[in-house]
């Protein structure tokens, strides 16, 4: 199972939040650019740093850019 909507996040440089007992886990522990979480109290936890720490968001979606350019983009796919 390809986590598509991870690779959308990536494009747009927003960094995502994956539950750890995922196959979506495998893209972010990868590349970075998200958190995981394995309960409903590590979930909000996750959305609140995410919110709350503006430089956490920004390296996250840096990483969340450049995974996309290194694995998913069009040009990687062609080539």
């Amino acid at each position: 199972t390809f986590g598509l909507v991870v690779a959308e996040s990536f494009a747009a440089g927003t960094p995502v939040i994956v539950r750890r007992h995922s196959a979506l886990l495998e893209i972010v522990a990868r590349h970075g650019g998200g958190e995981s979480f394995d309960d409903e109290r590590q979930l909000g936890e996750a959305v609140d740093r995410l919110h709350q720490d503006d430089a956490l968001r920004r390296r996250l979606a840096s990483e969340a850019r450049r995974a996309f350019a290194a694995d998913f983009s069009e040009d990687v796919h062609l080539e």
